[in-house]
């Protein structure tokens, strides 16, 4: 058995906000959103869940991309994955139920830090770049550094 996780990080945003966890998106990172949605629907992929980060970057490039790719899926908006590490995601993932595929959407640097410590491979996250892991896991308990295999990486 197998389980594919897919690490989504934000579309570009702006940086005139109050803080940083209320930027928004640019118009360029709107079309960005849009556009890996349709990328994933033309791959015929589609997540069983999703889960994202509080910011409001984050949850409109999720809310974007869902609308884009037609995704009908669960999915939740977290805290835990704003402002994090690599060992509290991998922690988060350890508590899923029985989805086969995972979207992550968040932040830099931690996702480019999760996908080397999965894969053992280097990935640096443009603006709404996505990648696939493939991994060789029975269920997301069994989760752990280097399990994974990296499938592809696209960005806009």
């Amino acid at each position: 058995m197998s389980r594919q996780l897919l690490i989504f990080r934000h579309a570009k945003s702006g940086w005139d906000a109050e803080s940083d966890h209320q930027r928004t998106l640019t118009d360029t990172g709107v079309q960005q959103a849009k556009f890996m949605g349709d990328l994933l629907q033309e791959k015929q992929i589609q997540p069983d869940l999703v889960i994202c980060s509080s910011a409001t970057r984050a949850v409109s490039t999720m809310e974007l991309a869902m609308e884009a790719g037609q995704w009908h899926c669960d999915s939740t908006v977290t805290d835990a994955l704003y402002d994090t590490n690599t060992d509290a995601v991998i922690e988060l993932l350890k508590q899923l139920g029985e989805d086969q595929v995972v979207m992550l959407v968040g932040h830099e640097p931690t996702w480019s830090d999760l996908a080397s410590s999965l894969t053992g491979k280097s990935v640096s996250f443009a603006t709404a770049g996505i990648c696939s892991i493939k991994l060789q896991i029975d269920n997301w308990q069994q989760i752990k550094p280097s399990d994974g295999s990296l499938e592809w990486y696209e960005h806009p």
